[in-house]
């Protein structure tokens, strides 16, 4: 869906993120294997930033990936751990 104006767009890319992410969480919490959930995202998070890194990207964007991905390392620990909470 094309977008004109760009603070809109950002406000659609923004709701879409917070989607993804939150599906995210809730793998994390009910995936029956957390801990093999967990050292799969972490080699995920390396290879990801790996990729994200020689492109011509902010550090806004980089520092985003960081933070969603250290977020997501959370919730999995949490649940390798048993906590219930998202």
């Amino acid at each position: 869906m094309p977008m004109k104006n760009p603070e809109r767009a950002i406000s659609y890319l923004t709701g879409e993120v917070h989607a993804l992410f939150m599906f995210a969480q809730v793998v994390a919490r009910t995936h029956p294997d957390p801990s093999a959930l967990l050292a799969e995202l972490h080699e995920a998070g390396q290879q990801g930033l790996a990729m994200l890194e020689p492109l011509a990207v902010q550090d806004a964007a980089i520092e985003g990936y960081q933070f969603a991905i250290d977020a997501l390392r959370k919730r999995a620990e949490e649940a390798a751990a048993g906590s219930p909470h998202i």
